[in-house]
């Protein structure tokens, strides 16, 4: 939504508009992105594994509670290598409407677990878009912190490497550059900046 704030608007009429703009700038939910067809993650344990999900299904919709393993997990990496895939906010906290995507995951065997070289949003068969941030993430014992970035990196060959764990679960939360919420004012802050224009135009009305 775009507004023109002209010369023929009284102060009230402009106040409201600028109030209407502040309401339109927070970010979307990831998942009712425009054109937004499916979430795939590529998993490298045994050559790139693409696991693709349409936006609404329970598998991204949803974390997955207790202990991850044989049917309980979205899908499987090497044996013992159980993930649950979800949206979230910047912490890994499961939110239907966040703007974030969280992969964790439950691996016994040996080596570093939680291989994901890429999350991609897809839209339509003509586009999409890789993540490009790590907003945070849970290790265990093993972790390569060099690996971290290979999940951002653009290339669906190199993956992170998470360590292994007999308990608990390791996580990386990704984001999206397009659908930050920090790329645009809050609605209050930006409310706020609405509040002291309005008053600035009043006072100068008042002086005229």
């Amino acid at each position: 939504m775009s507004a023109h704030i002209g010369g023929n608007l009284n102060l009230k009429s402009k106040f409201v508009l600028l109030a209407l703009a502040a309401c339109t700038l927070s970010a979307a939910p990831l998942r009712t992105l425009p054109g937004l067809t499916g979430v795939t993650f590529y998993e490298l344990t045994s050559g790139v594994t693409a696991y693709t999900f349409t936006p609404n299904s329970s598998e991204i919709t949803n974390r997955l509670a207790g202990s991850l393993g044989t049917g309980n997990r979205d899908f499987v990496g090497a044996p013992q290598e159980f993930y649950d895939v979800f949206y979230s906010d910047a912490n890994g906290a499961a939110n239907i409407d966040g703007e974030y995507i969280s992969i964790e995951a439950y691996y016994a065997g040996s080596g570093a677990g939680l291989n994901i070289g890429e999350v991609q949003l897809l839209f339509g068969s003509s586009s999409s878009a890789f993540a490009t941030s790590v907003a945070s993430f849970v290790s265990a014992s093993g972790f390569l912190a060099g690996n971290l970035n290979n999940i951002i990196d653009g290339n669906i060959n190199t993956a992170t490497g998470m360590g292994s764990t007999n308990e608990g679960r390791t996580r990386v939360t990704v984001g999206f550059a397009p659908s930050q919420q920090s790329e645009v004012p809050e609605p209050s802050s930006f409310l706020l900046g609405a509040l002291g224009a309005a008053g600035i135009l009043a006072l100068r009305s008042r002086k005229r």
